[in-house]
């Protein structure tokens, strides 16, 4: 049985900066709070009671369809 000839190992691989495997450079940093400005509840209510009264209303023709048959 010949023996074979030892080999030089392969050149390391080419490292790039930001590899795929790698994680962001921020993945561990800590959160920062975010202002968000709180929008005007006046501004929605028009449309809220219109939203429920017409659910309402909905709600009594489909109580009512149910009934009379």
């Amino acid at each position: 049985m010949a023996q074979s000839e030892p080999r030089t190992p392969p050149p390391p691989w080419p490292q790039r900066a930001n590899a795929a495997s790698d994680p962001p450079p921020t993945w561990n940093a800590p959160t920062q709070w975010i202002r968000v400005k709180r929008q005007r509840s006046d501004k929605w209510w028009p449309y809220a009671v219109f939203g429920g009264i017409t659910l309402l209303i909905g709600c009594i023709a489909t109580t009512v369809v149910a009934l009379a048959r």
